[in-house]
């Protein structure tokens, strides 16, 4: 058994501790060991302690030493050891095998340093009962509070090389019957179960994990030793994993039994809330026979808040006399920041001021505060993260002291909600805070209405409508008073005055009531602002809002419609409405949607459609009258088929005899489209060209090609599925499919009977050649004088020099001759020569 552990000391500085099990009554002892650090440098380590036991016939040794490195990297240490036990049974001659343990250590600039997982069991010896499950766990925990998983991998040898699998090594499991695993997450083994006695060697790899990125592991090697017996485990109760918040006592009874009479189980308890100094856990349990019970009781201070759950590892082991038989559980604990206390929300004119209680734990960094509009309940049982997803609460701002002024955009009409979080240094956050809400006084008007009546280019109509403000102070405010109504084009803000009401003495004499028809509906919308005046001068204004604009977006049978609706009120629902016919002004409802888009689909292209929508909405104070109810302008389109169709999928078969390429497709009308028409098959020579339209093939069910190319010319392909005209679109093209050239076929003579017989009197190559695109052929006399030349594939000599004109002399002539043919990758020659004997017959 072994494994390989360090300790961050400062710098690039580590302590690394190696622990080995090995038979008490072997001849060999090492009172130090080589290692080999990674990084090109290694060293001898001493022992620095023992422990020995006769009775299992093994020792544990411990060795250290300490290595600096001389910057970032990813540095693999490792320690081998000359041979391994005799006898294992899942390792072929093991004796004469090499014991290999390694960890990896990264060092990097962008994490901080990393201590590596450490391990609380020690598997000196470890045994199991034939035909009986064993379990067994590291009790592996990281103070970094780094991720850890687990997995199995074969023992390694020479150079830390994993042992070749089946040759040299097995695992356990196949040689030994059952079936073993690890879980990945708690690092529980269990092998169920073991059928053949004698040891085993297993190991474990253990990987470090810090926001996803692998920052270093530690490999256990292990050794099992399967004995025969009659005992049969005991069984812990499963546990179901908790969350405690900070401060909080939790305790907890854990229960195990046996099924075997007269034996005695005794339950222990390890994890990493055992070894806190300042609030460590306490468990007790006191043997008994049949059935045990254990108490886990812990008070976790601020200190040990962190986001990954503490796992504590349950054991409970009996006392059989030949092989003692245990079972493990571990237990998740996740230790939450407790919630924020005493949160008042107070409103002050436009704004909220926020103040809660100092916090529970002094290391808190800021806090993050949240708001939503009207009221909300949400799970304030954090155990789960993500407790505010789906709240509607939505973070506003932080603050590194216990109160906040909220001033962002609040409108009155609105009920404000708020909780505040306490956020770490290191990022934890801790439980929210009970909900409190309030909302502005309502001391100045607020818009209910922007609707648009009349749709027109110069013509256009918009109704705006307000409330008077209920929680003006007429002390305060005597009048005599009167309403300003500002406007913009879109969304910027509204600064242009188009509307003053009369002055009157009573506010509610004022008109709340104006309607524009001097407006451009058709292209823009408008945003509107309400100001009162108190005597001449301003009071406030309430939030502005804007008319709901309607856009539509024509695609192929259907129109997509969307549309803005930025008010100060929430808007609840949208008809949708669709005039019967363009001109007759009859509307009818269509559909009712909880968002800005809806589709019509199932249209006529190139018919006309002419839609509004009317938006039901509200504030969130009951006391503001609901629905408010406001339409759109009118906007009219046609369908047009702007959608390409599905790509089709290709096929080919190339024929080199028959010198064609044959293609064939699927119709993409049967699977993934409908309004297929033709098809456009693209063609290059070659893999470096993309592919030219080769032809287009009409109707769509002519699903097939065949492309002749006499000169056998490798090619690439690919067909594109074209609709209808006047739309014309391209589908995306199919998979490219490229065939390689056909092999070249060119033989040339040797002879040639320049005798006029009509026989042989023409040189040329042996009919049919095929697949050559050119030659460069040339034909010498004995002197290396060129008599003739050509690049016509057919050569066709007819006997006579070319320069002269005469018949060239009975003799022989050498020829040199490149052949050319393409291929995928462009032009290729392939190089012939000769001899041609001239007989003339004279």
């Amino acid at each position: 058994m072994g494994e390989i552990t360090y300790r961050h000391l400062y710098g690039n500085t580590y302590e690394f501790t190696v622990k080995t099990c090995t038979k008490l009554t072997a001849e060999a002892d090492r009172p130090e060991l080589e290692i080999n650090y990674g990084d090109g440098d290694s060293d001898t380590i001493p022992r620095i302690s023992q422990i020995q036991d006769p009775v299992t016939d093994t020792k544990e040794n411990l060795y250290r030493g300490i290595h600096t490195f001389s910057g970032p990297g990813t540095f693999t240490i490792q320690v081998e050891d000359p041979n391994r036990n005799m006898g294992i049974i899942n390792i072929s001659n093991s004796v004469e095998k090499i014991f290999c343990i390694q960890s990896v250590l990264v060092i990097s600039p962008f994490l901080s340093p990393n201590n590596s997982v450490q391990f609380s069991n020690c598997p000196c010896p470890e045994i199991a009962c034939m035909n009986q499950p064993w379990v067994y766990n590291l009790a592996a925990f990281d103070t970094d509070e780094d991720s850890l998983s687990y997995s199995l991998i074969p023992c390694k040898g020479e150079n830390c090389a994993d042992f070749a699998i089946p040759q040299v090594y097995q695992y356990p499991q196949t040689v030994g019957g059952g079936t073993m695993s690890v879980h990945p997450v708690t690092g529980t083994i269990v092998w169920d179960s073991p059928a053949i006695i004698g040891e085993y060697n297993l190991a474990i790899l253990v990987t470090e994990w810090r926001n996803g990125v692998r920052i270093g592991s530690v490999i256990v090697d292990m050794q099992l030793t399967v004995a025969p017996c009659n005992n049969v485990a005991p069984e812990i109760t499963d546990i179901a994993d908790t969350c405690v918040q900070a401060g909080t006592h939790l305790t907890r009874s854990v229960t195990a039994t046996d099924s075997d009479l007269g034996q005695t189980l005794q339950m222990t308890a390890e994890g990493v809330p055992f070894q806190l100094e300042n609030s460590p856990a306490l468990f007790s349990s006191v043997p008994a026979q049949s059935s045990v019970i254990g108490t886990f009781s812990w008070t976790p201070d601020c200190a040990a808040i962190r986001n990954s759950p503490y796992n504590v590892l349950f054991e409970v082991s009996d006392n059989a006399q030949d092989v003692s038989l245990r079972d493990m559980k571990v237990w998740n604990i996740t230790v939450n920041a407790p919630p924020v206390t005493g949160l008042v929300v107070t409103p002050s004119g436009t704004s909220m001021e926020l103040n809660w209680d100092d916090y529970f734990c002094d290391e808190v960094h800021h806090y993050s505060i949240y708001r939503n509009t009207d009221s909300v309940v949400i799970d304030d049982d954090c155990c789960s993260s993500g407790f505010l997803s789906g709240s509607g609460f939505e973070q506003i701002g932080t603050s590194e002291t216990n109160s906040y002024t909220d001033t962002d955009e609040l409108i009155i009409g609105n009920r404000y909600c708020y909780i505040i979080t306490a956020v770490f240094e290191n990022g934890i956050e801790s439980c929210a805070s009970e909900t409190n809400c309030s909302q502005l006084d309502f001391s100045v008007p607020i818009l209910t209405h922007v609707t648009i009546t009349s749709t027109d280019v110069s013509s256009g109509s918009d109704s705006i409508r307000w409330t008077h403000p209920r929680d003006l102070n007429p002390l305060q405010f005597p009048g005599p008073y009167s309403y300003n109504l500002y406007r913009s084009i879109a969304e910027n803000y509204p600064e242009e005055l188009i509307f003053q009401t009369t002055t009157e003495a009573v506010l509610e004499d004022c008109d709340t009531l104006f309607t524009e028809t001097t407006l451009n509906t058709t292209a823009n919308g408008y945003r509107y602002r309400i100001e009162l005046v108190n005597n001449g001068a301003i009071v406030g204004s309430g939030a502005s809002s804007s008319s709901s604009f309607l856009s539509i977006i024509p695609n192929d049978n259907q129109l997509e419609l969307s549309w803005t609706t930025n008010t100060s009120w929430q808007i609840d629902s949208t008809d949708v409405y669709r005039e019967s016919s363009p001109g007759s002004g009859i509307f009818t409802m269509i559909e009712r949607v909880y968002g800005t888009e809806f589709i019509d689909t199932g249209l006529i292209n190139q018919q006309l459609y002419c839609y509004k929508v009317k938006t039901y909405g509200s504030y969130s104070l009951p006391s503001v009258i609901r629905p408010l109810v406001n339409w759109s302008q009118e906007v009219c389109a046609a369908p047009y088929d702007y959608t390409a169709p599905c790509s089709p999928s290709l096929t080919l078969l190339s024929d080199c005899d028959a010198s064609t390429n044959f293609l064939s497709w699927n119709n993409p009308n049967q699977s993934c489209s409908d309004d297929v028409t033709r098809y456009a098959v693209y063609f290059s020579p070659d893999s470096l060209q993309e592919p030219s339209l080769l032809e287009i093939i009409e109707g769509d069910q002519h699903t097939d090609y065949a492309h002749f190319l006499p000169q056998g010319t490798p090619g690439c392909y690919y067909v594109t599925a074209l609709d209808s005209i006047p739309y014309n679109n391209e589908s995306l093209p199919s998979n490219k499919i490229c065939v390689e050239h056909c092999e070249p076929l060119y033989t040339l003579p040797n002879v040639i009977t320049n005798n006029g017989d009509g026989i042989n009197d023409i040189f040329h190559p042996q009919l049919p050649y095929k697949f050559i695109d050119h030659v460069e052929f040339r034909l010498f006399n004995r002197w290396g004088q060129i008599l003739f030349e050509t690049q016509d594939p057919l050569i066709n000599w007819d006997g006579t020099e070319s320069k002269k004109g005469k018949t060239v002399t009975e003799g022989v002539y050498f020829y040199t001759c490149r052949v050319y043919f393409l291929t995928l990758s462009g032009e290729q020659f392939m190089d012939l020569h000769g001899f041609v004997h001239v007989f003339n017959g004279n």
